[in-house]
């Protein structure tokens, strides 16, 4: 099993951590707004969107054999214009 490999990019001024694996590339969401102001609501409120929302859904589906898809419709439902 190969291992993951850590690097980074810089991006105005940010490094932005990379963890780089057989199956894909990982980003930090902490490092692209850490020089922003109010850095964790910002981050708070793309977890709220609803195409963020459904877009996990589907990367869940896709990558975890374990995904309880019942239990992401309950959670589904309750996002405005989810359909």
């Amino acid at each position: 099993m190969s291992k993951a490999k850590r690097s980074t990019i810089e991006i105005q001024q940010t490094s932005i951590a990379i963890l780089s694996q057989p199956q894909g590339d990982y980003i930090s969401l902490t490092d692209m707004v850490r020089n922003f102001d109010g850095a964790g609501a910002l981050i708070e409120q793309w977890f709220k969107n609803k195409d963020a929302v459904l877009f996990r859904g589907v990367w869940e589906r896709i990558n975890k054999p374990c995904f309880n898809s019942i239990e992401f419709e309950g959670i589904r439902k309750l996002i405005p214009n989810a359909t």
